[in-house]
């Protein structure tokens, strides 16, 4: 998916067909829009930013793809950032349904199950604010999304990934009063954790 030519410019070709070129990175590009602790997991990440945002030209700041990057998603649907991968319209769960409870985490169990043991891309996203009467949940950013990367059917607990790489320590059991214990970015929640306090889920299809 990413070329790199002899001068350090680079070219990101996406799973629709369309390519974007990407110029050399600043020294200063890694570390925007990223944490310290993701810095040792390389570039590539800055440089699919780099290209994402010069596809999707979010108008924002002086309107040079440049002031876009690391802002694209929360301009973006990641549906719309998932179709740039795989050439394909995505689906989305939304959660927090206090109807259909039960019938919704079965679908989505299932569905990312499925998608994840094809390695499909799976992404949550917590919305702006908690739901009416909750807390926000220590440890967890808010307007931001989540790779999911693996689903424990039988354990019904989800691994999920935030890219800033940040640790955390919950103060006392883990769940939503006190947070997740994570490390570099990855943590753990019980499936209707995920409905009930995330916002969406977007599934790459077949």
């Amino acid at each position: 998916m990413v070329t790199a030519n002899a001068d350090g410019d680079g070219c990101v070709r996406f799973g629709t067909g369309e390519t974007v070129a990407v110029p050399r990175l600043s020294d200063a590009r890694p570390v925007r829009n990223t944490s310290l602790e993701s810095l040792p997991d390389g570039v590539w990440l800055p440089v699919l930013e780099d290209a994402v945002s010069r596809k999707l030209v979010v108008r924002y700041g002086n309107d040079t793809p440049a002031d876009v990057t690391g802002v694209w998603i929360g301009g973006t649907s990641p549906g719309a950032v998932i179709r740039l991968f795989c050439g394909k319209n995505v689906p989305v769960y939304v959660l927090r349904n206090v109807f259909g409870r039960d019938s919704t985490m079965a679908s989505l169990a299932r569905d990312m199950a499925e998608a994840l043991s094809g390695r499909r891309i799976v992404v949550a996203t917590m919305w702006k604010e908690p739901p009416a009467g909750t807390a926000r949940i220590p440890g967890l950013v808010y307007s931001h999304a989540y790779a999911i990367t693996a689903f424990d059917t039988v354990a019904g607990r989800v691994t999920l990934w935030n890219p800033w790489g940040d640790d955390f320590t919950p103060a006392g059991p883990e769940g939503p009063a006190n947070g997740y214990r994570t490390v570099h970015g990855e943590f753990t929640v019980p499936l209707a954790d995920l409905h009930d306090r995330f916002g969406n889920v977007y599934i790459e299809p077949r």
